[in-house]
């Protein structure tokens, strides 16, 4: 639940529950810069970004392109050489997402207590 009264069903779209929380919470700041750079195709990191690219993918399609490596006809393989062989370059983008979950951790904790009924 994001706010108060909506329900978040089964099936939805990661980008819109963030733009739906940035409304609700725009003072947010820090965890709203966070959800924009992960989850908005023009702000996106540039090892996701070229995943996306190679593959002619949209954001909505990855996660289903990160869990499974081909479509359910098994007839279009995904490439994964965007992801899978960076070297430094990909070390220091799991670095930083490693330390920005680390940073916004204890926000969203903090912003979920203030949440919860009292």
């Amino acid at each position: 639940m994001i706010t108060p009264g909506i329900v978040v069903k089964p099936k939805h779209s990661i980008q819109r529950l963030c733009r739906e929380f940035s409304k609700a919470y725009p003072a947010e700041k820090e965890i709203n810069s966070f959800l924009h750079k992960y989850t908005e195709e023009n702000q996106l990191p540039p090892l996701l970004s070229e995943f996306l690219k190679d593959n002619a993918l949209t954001f909505a399609d990855l996660y289903q392109s990160l869990r499974y490596p081909s479509d359910q006809d098994f007839v279009d393989m995904k490439r994964y050489v965007q992801l899978k062989y960076k070297g430094q370059e990909g070390v220091l983008f799991f670095q930083e997402l490693h330390e920005a979950i680390k940073s916004i951790r204890p926000l969203a904790v903090r912003l979920g207590r203030f949440l919860k009924p009292k």
